[in-house]
């Protein structure tokens, strides 16, 4: 009977935070993760993000940067030559024969 109380906990702690009520919301929450032994919820989480305490461990975000950059890593040998024609032609001083 304890989970069923501790997810009426967790609503009306939801609900208070959307209304502006912070200090009603977390006490809710902290009601909700007392009943919530088994972890049903994540009312214990909620709880420390309001504390401050938000860790998240997912780091397929750090995963997509670093495959970004290795996307990047070969791209600074593109053609910078210019609008010259062939490679070398810019080089050569016009009227100047080799």
């Amino acid at each position: 009977m304890r989970l069923p109380a501790a997810r009426l906990h967790y609503a009306l702690g939801d609900i208070l935070l959307d209304l502006g009520d912070a200090a009603g919301g977390y006490r809710e929450f902290v009601a909700a993760a007392d009943l919530d032994t088994d972890g049903e919820t994540d009312a214990q989480e909620r709880v420390d993000a309001l504390d401050g305490l938000d860790i998240d461990f997912d780091d397929s975000e750090d995963d997509d940067q670093n495959q970004d950059q290795n996307d990047n890593d070969g791209d600074d040998h593109g053609d910078d030559h210019g609008d010259t024609g062939e490679a070398g032609e810019r080089d050569e001083e016009p009227g100047r024969a080799d």
